[in-house]
């Protein structure tokens, strides 16, 4: 740090009192007492764990923020409040009154505050119940109380959260957690639109409710509509087997369980494809949304001039190596004089439900209703790839 800033901290930290007498202008300067030693804060967030037995804690943060010095032998905790009254000099540093030490060789119960620091335990404070939680992150530790968790509980997390939890950061730790809780996404507040969120990959790390904005016609209310196609449309279905495996990795195309399928489909003809009560130029794409290594467009047909009935009789083959995560999508475009695509219409369905042979497939508007007379003829085939 220059001299420059130095001064200008000083600056930003004291107050003045101005004061009049007969014949001078009196200046009252306070300045606070800094100690020179720096701390680190954390925000700590609660988070689920399994012990050394396999055991699924719950895990209750003490205090909203830990904050540590460098050497990591004195600490002390804030609330929300407590750090309000912190005063800020820049986006990274703070400058706090006077606090308490919980953890420091003055403390009364230091003995055992260095024990749980270190993740030692020892007889003579078994009052003790707290533990520090590496997490994946660098230079962030949770300092926390287990209890039990509770399987009845339901956690719910904004999708920017648990994006973060779930994908970056902790990602075995919510795989496990999963199999023994219940877990809700809801989009995040900055949604104004009311858009949805892709809900696929929240499925396939086994989150059980993805909440979406019914009211908004899009691509991720399709394939919600799509995934509970499944079970009589009861809207409650059941994971596959393999999620419930400590090695599943929704990300691993070898992860245990799998049944990998070769997918041929035919697209024969469709029949009233129209958009805006107009004839058009219609095409078809066939996707596969599912596990991150299958998810994709497939096939894309040619450009049919004839809205009415067109006929395409073309042919597409792929693998799958995750069938039971993936949905089967159709969607039908059309194609304007400048070569951009506008939707039509579409279909999807959970590809272990579809049927093989020649099918009938019912298009769809963006709001999943059925369009009257309008339909895709395919012929379709799944074999087992040994």
């Amino acid at each position: 740090m220059t001299h420059e800033d130095s001064i200008q901290e000083l600056y930003q930290l004291m107050s003045t009192k101005t004061t009049w007498t007969d014949a001078n202008l009196i200046f009252a300067i306070t300045l606070p007492l800094v100690d020179e030693e720096q701390f680190m804060a954390y925000k700590m967030t609660p988070n689920p764990f399994r012990n050394s037995d396999n055991q699924l804690k719950s895990v209750t943060s003490e205090a909203d923020f830990l904050v540590i010095n460098d050497h990591r032998d004195r600490f002390f905790t804030l609330n929300t409040l407590q750090m309000a009254k912190c005063y800020r000099l820049n986006s990274n540093v703070l400058v706090c009154p006077k606090q308490h030490m919980t953890f420091s060789s003055e403390a009364p119960m230091w003995r055992c505050y260095l024990n749980l620091f270190l993740n030692q335990g020892g007889t003579q404070c078994p009052q003790c119940s707290a533990t520090w939680i590496p997490l994946h992150a660098p230079n962030t530790w949770l300092f926390a109380t287990k209890e039990t968790a509770n399987l009845t509980a339901l956690s719910s997390f904004p999708e920017s959260k648990a994006e973060k939890q779930f994908f970056q950061q902790n990602m075995q730790l919510f795989l496990s957690y999963h199999r023994n809780q219940i877990s809700r996404v809801y989009p995040k507040g900055q949604r104004l639109d009311s858009s949805n969120f892709n809900p696929v990959p929240f499925w396939n790390i086994g989150s059980q409710m993805i909440a979406l904005n019914y009211q908004t016609g899009d691509k991720a209310m399709q394939l919600n509509q799509s995934k509970f196609r499944n079970n009589g449309q009861c809207g409650y279905i059941l994971k596959p087997a393999f999620m419930m495996l400590d090695s599943f990795n929704p990300n691993n195309p070898l992860s245990d369980g799998l049944n990998e399928i070769k997918v041929s489909i035919r697209i024969i003809a469709a029949r009233h494809l129209f958009r805006g009560g107009k004839s058009n130029n219609p095409q078809i794409v066939v996707e596969i949304c599912g596990a991150s290594f299958d998810s994709g467009i497939k096939y894309r047909t040619k450009v049919n001039e004839n809205g009415f009935h067109p006929i395409w009789n073309e042919s597409c083959e792929f693998i799958v190596r995750n069938p039971q995560l993936a949905l089967l999508r159709f969607e039908v475009q059309d194609e304007d004089m400048f070569a951009e695509t506008h939707f039509i219409a579409q279909a999807c369905y959970p590809l272990n439900c579809v049927r093989q042979g020649y099918r009938s497939v019912i298009l769809r508007n963006k709001f999943s209703e059925e369009l009257e007379l309008s339909s895709l003829l395919i012929h379709l085939n799944t074999v087992n790839v040994s």
